[in-house]
């Protein structure tokens, strides 16, 4: 198994994980900026600032965290 095939595999793994843990929809980062009618950047901003919560790789972004973003703006 390659290298790029195992980091693969373990991305798909995290997501899994987080999936059953949240039991909520992930998002990619543009998603979240489409369904939010914001920038890439912006969505990146505000997960590196705690305002928005990702997943641990910060990759992906559950409903929960859209909603709970949206409730504090």
């Amino acid at each position: 198994m390659e290298s790029s095939e195992l980091k693969q595999l373990v991305k798909e793994a995290i997501r899994e994980v987080e999936k059953e843990n949240n039991q909520d929809k992930l998002y990619s980062c543009t998603e979240v900026a489409k369904r939010l009618g914001i920038a890439y950047n912006t969505v990146r901003k505000l997960i590196n600032v705690g305002k928005l919560k990702a997943t641990k790789d910060g990759r992906y972004v559950t409903e929960r965290a859209i909603n709970d973003y949206l409730r504090t703006v």
